[in-house]
């Protein structure tokens, strides 16, 4: 798209005072300004940079720019078209204004001032200050011919031109990104070696508690063995004082009987007893008396000793029963004392027995708390461990697995950081430019009789050669010379811009370059080219002290100073 420069106009803009200065850019194809020095002729191009660029042509500081006298209400404002959209710019100082109107309607000034410029270069313009001086303006004071800029400067300037700066802008992305990709890097590297650390920690601790556990499982279960030995020692002797209180209960069985029988003896030892003493009555009775105490006879003696010997006979019969049943009732009482002795034993062994029954419950009882216990700490303290382990290995996991996206995106980026170098996509788009860039400069310097081959290789370093092959530099040639290839690659940066289509403009702008560089020759050389050039739709301003020159131009345009206020006429 092409830019057409309508108008410019200024009031209290350096020289200029409380008046608008106005230039139609499309009212003559070719006009000169002419005037004294210091009469403010180039101020109209340090307005026009102003306008679009926030700065001037000239190396002025900016507070400069405000008319000293007045002091205030600087302002400068333009007009021009892209395609169908209708711009003005409205830039002032004391106070500041930066203003954008597309087709009337102000663009939205939300934004910083700064991105508002960049808004305008980028997207509006499309070309940035040096690129501007490099396509539009040629001048003798404050311009650097391309030719004498650095090879990165010259880079700076094709790339504007070809539009590969949005290359360099996406370089310029691509390193804040491979920047923050670094970080990341760095931060992934930090949180996988902390998570190993910290993975290596619960491991340590797991294993730890593991051990610890089957330590303490050991203990408990040898406790338990120890409970169960216990138990069975209290088991076999149950069973000893088991078989022991079966005997005694055998014994205890016949108690009874000899109880009956004891009774029986002490009944029968009664018995003797009172017929032994009746017995022993009878012989006293016959020992002692003669006569019968009933009635009164005498008692014969034989049969007295008959009577006497027979109760003797019955005492001593009674006597040896007495005797026997004594030491049975001896026997059985005896017997009895034992069986009390064995009752006493029995109640021991069924006591003995219910402790040790006590004893095996209890040692039930804990074995079935420890087992509780051991369950609960396994399942528990171990798994909760366990599943600590496990979601940092998981975290582990997602951050390997970040870690290769950052991989891939570093080396998509690497790709990308290759492609978009100087040796890169740029380079390539270059050296099918440096053909037609080469034609255009050799183009132009033959307009202008000036028959050299003019090289500009990839790295936009000059091989200037004859016709007689012998070699020059472009430092070698006269200021004449210089200033046809100034005017050439000038030229040929526009015919390249109208090329690519991106900064095709109708505005050429030659400050005082008909002053000191060109003869006569150079001049009207220089004419013809400008004048085809004007044929073409191209608006030329020319900015001399000579006024010998008006005639060749369709407007002239003067400029004076008076009381310290320039003026144009």
């Amino acid at each position: 798209m092409s830019i057409i420069f309508k108008s410019l106009r200024w009031k209290n803009f350096l020289s200029y005072g409380n008046y608008w200065t106005e230039i139609d850019f499309q009212k003559n194809p070719t006009t000169i300004l002419t005037g004294p020095s210091g009469s403010g002729k180039s101020s109209f191009l340090c307005a026009l940079t102003f306008a679009l660029f926030g700065k001037p042509y000239r190396f002025i500081n900016k507070p400069r720019l405000v008319n000293s006298i007045n002091d205030k209400d600087c302002l400068v404002e333009i007009k021009f078209s892209i395609g169908q959209n209708e711009y003005f710019i409205r830039r002032g100082l004391k106070p500041v204004i930066f203003e954008i109107y597309c087709n009337g309607v102000l663009l939205n000034q939300d934004a910083k001032n700064l991105d508002y410029q960049k808004h305008l270069e980028q997207n509006i313009l499309k070309l940035n200050f040096n690129s501007f001086t490099q396509i539009v303006v040629l001048g003798s004071a404050s311009f650097v011919p391309f030719m004498q800029l650095t090879a990165a400067q010259r880079r700076e300037i094709i790339e504007e031109l070809l539009d590969l700066n949005v290359f360099t802008r996406m370089n310029k992305v691509l390193k804040e990104k491979q920047a923050l990709i670094r970080q990341q890097t760095k931060d992934n590297e930090s949180l996988i070696l902390f998570t190993k650390e910290k993975i290596q920690l619960q491991t340590d601790h797991l294993n730890k508690l593991q051990k610890k556990t089957k330590e303490n499982k050991d203990v408990k279960l040898k406790e338990i063995q120890e409970i169960k030995d216990f138990n069975k020692k209290s088991l076999d002797k149950i069973n000893e004082l088991q078989l022991l209180l079966t005997e005694k209960k055998d014994l205890v069985q016949n108690q009874e009987s000899l109880s009956s029988k004891l009774l029986s003896y002490k009944n029968l030892q009664a018995k003797a007893t009172a017929n032994l003493k009746q017995i022993q009555n009878t012989i006293d009775f016959y020992q002692k008396s003669d006569s019968c105490s009933v009635c009164k006879q005498k008692i014969d003696q034989f049969f007295k000793a008959e009577i006497i010997q027979q109760n003797q006979d019955k005492s001593a019969e009674f006597l040896k029963i007495l005797e026997e049943v004594d030491k049975s009732c001896t026997f059985i009482e005896n017997s009895l004392k034992e069986y009390a002795n064995l009752q006493s034993e029995i109640s021991d062994i069924n006591y003995k027995i219910s402790e040790e029954n006590i004893r095996i419950k209890t040692g039930l009882d804990y074995i079935t708390k420890i087992q509780k216990d051991l369950g609960v700490f396994d399942t528990e303290e171990i798994q909760l461990e366990t599943d600590k382990l496990k979601d940092l290995e998981k975290i582990l996991i997602n951050y390997q697995e970040d870690k290769q996206t950052i991989n891939d995106t570093k080396f998509n980026y690497d790709i990308m950081q290759s492609l978009l170098k100087d040796t890169g996509i740029k380079s390539k788009i270059i050296k099918q430019y440096l053909p037609l860039m080469n034609k255009y400069i050799n183009k132009y310097l033959s307009a202008m009789d000036f028959f050299v081959n003019f090289q500009l290789d990839e790295n936009f370093k000059e091989t200037i050669k004859s016709r007689h092959r012998d070699e020059f530099e472009y430092n070698s040639f006269s200021e004449g010379e210089k200033f046809r290839i100034d005017i050439a690659m000038l030229l040929c940066w526009r015919e390249i811009a109208k090329t690519k289509n991106i900064t095709n403009t109708n505005l050429l702008i030659l400050d005082e370059v008909f002053d000191s560089s060109l003869d006569e020759s150079g001049t009207e050389d220089l004419m013809k080219l400008l004048k085809s050039l004007a044929t073409n739709g191209t608006n030329i301003y020319i900015i001399s002290h000579k006024n010998q020159l008006n005639d060749k131009f369709d407007a002239n345009i003067k400029v004076e100073k008076k009381n310290n206020f320039s003026r144009m006429k």
